[in-house]
């Protein structure tokens, strides 16, 4: 009988635990977004002034001298697309290495003319 009380009681806090944990993982991802959408105008910046491109592992990447904030722009943007990655990959029960090439391959797609794109094999060009 101890034994069952100890179960549900295990059980009982472990449930409302696992939930948060689920609802914490939401609210990091929108987070994240909302993170995103606020850094776009600099990113877009960065990009557009060449000095940073988007790499094939649907990363952020620097592409000539850059100011600490700018640097700090870059790892803000690509720990938040990785938190999002991460989401998606646990939702689809894919490998986040998968998430981020088919993010890699959509924003190639969509990027502006001029942008510093990182094709497969490692070589960059600019979009045309």
């Amino acid at each position: 009988m101890k034994l069952f009380q100890s179960i549900f009681l295990i059980a009982g806090l472990l449930i409302p635990l696992a939930a948060q944990a689920k609802e914490d993982k939401v609210d990091a991802t929108k987070a994240a977004y909302a993170r995103m959408k606020e850094r776009f105008k600099d990113v877009d910046q960065l990009k557009l002034s060449k000095l940073a491109g988007e790499n094939n592992q649907g990363l952020l990447a620097a592409r000539g001298e850059l100011t600490d904030k700018q640097k700090t722009v870059i790892e803000s943007e690509n720990k938040d697309r990785t938190i999002i990655y991460e989401a998606f990959a646990k939702k689809f029960d894919v490998p986040v290495k998968q998430v981020a090439l088919s993010r890699a391959a959509k924003i190639h797609k969509i990027a502006k003319a001029g942008t510093w794109i990182q094709n497969r094999d490692g070589t960059w060009v600019k979009k045309k």
